[in-house]
């Protein structure tokens, strides 16, 4: 909703995405310096090239995409779709690890794209140009995917330097390939040009949709477990439809209603249906920072 508003405020996806960090890798650099400093076990050079193509993946093009997507979606499309990251998840870990899937599963797969492909209608039902609605969507259903993809590759190097160790570094690759990113379009003179709701609404994003969720949620909701973890997750979408309708005006129709509970139902069944399967020693720690690191970077 906030990337909604600076859009509103005349700031480009970009631009929010790269002030989002400014504010955000301060916090990051101290964090990986000194965990790195403190560190038993150094890190090698095969961890350093994971670390970079996990920065890459997940917290640059990821959100980079999703941000572009939302200029043409609304913002409860947008989190439904984000929301299929664990069918994505499912699927990679079938293809790659050789996982085996319960039909329930499968069903829920089904359950979560046939309440994207409801509200997705019911959208279409308001939208004038849409043909800039299926390629906002194309966008962040790319998101998912390669977010998706972070999730399930990085597991092990996770667990092996920890979840906050981990994420400190890898945010701190995403900065600066935002930055760079940034720079190549010879733009970083207009940063300091922007609206100063602008530079507020950046901060509550690298704070609250970054920083905290990074260091906090992934200790927090461990200890209260998968399964809680799952329920509660599906609060985000639903509380994000809710703040849209009252302070940015998308109204929501029924078909987007059904759509939205129909997609969280899937997707709360695929969280639930793998929390149950899951081991509960060092398996059941692994699939709490996993869902740990799937909810952050996308406020």
């Amino acid at each position: 909703m906030l990337i909604k508003l600076s859009f509103l405020a005349n700031a480009d996806p970009l631009t929010v995405l790269a002030l989002r960090m400014v504010f955000a890798f301060p916090v990051f650099l101290v964090c990986a310096l000194v965990l790195n400093w403190k560190a038993d076990e150094s890190m090698t050079k095969r961890d350093w090239i994971s670390i970079l193509g996990f920065g890459f993946i997940g917290y640059y093009i990821s959100p980079l995409v999703n941000f572009a997507g939302l200029q043409y979606v609304s913002v409860g499309l947008e989190r439904m779709i984000l929301y299929t990251y664990p069918t994505f998840v499912v699927v990679g870990g079938l293809v790659f690890f050789r996982q085996t899937v319960a039909r329930s599963t499968w069903f829920a797969v089904g359950l979560t794209y046939v309440g994207i492909v409801i509200a997705y209608s019911g959208e279409v039902a308001t939208t004038v140009e849409t043909r800039w609605l299926i390629f906002g969507a194309a966008l962040i259903l790319l998101s998912a995917m390669t977010y998706s993809f972070f999730v399930l590759f990085s597991r092990q190097l996770l667990v092996r330097l920890g979840a906050i160790r981990f994420t400190a570094n890898v945010l701190c690759v995403s900065c600066l390939f935002t930055f760079v990113h940034y720079g190549m379009t010879g733009r970083f003179e207009t940063l300091a040009t922007l609206e100063a709701i602008v530079y507020k609404y950046a901060l509550v994003l690298a704070i609250l949709g970054t920083v905290v969720p990074s260091f906090l949620l992934g200790v927090g909701l461990r200890r209260a477990g998968a399964q809680q973890f799952a329920v509660l997750s599906t609060i985000g979408p639903v509380a994000t439809v809710f703040l849209a309708w009252g302070f940015l005006g998308e109204a929501v129709n029924g078909a987007q209603l059904i759509g939205l509970i129909v997609t969280l139902s899937g997707g709360l069944m695929i969280a639930l249906v793998n929390a149950k399967s899951s081991k509960p020693s060092k398996e059941s720690k692994l699939d709490g920072s996993e869902l740990r690191a799937a909810s952050l970077g996308k406020a």
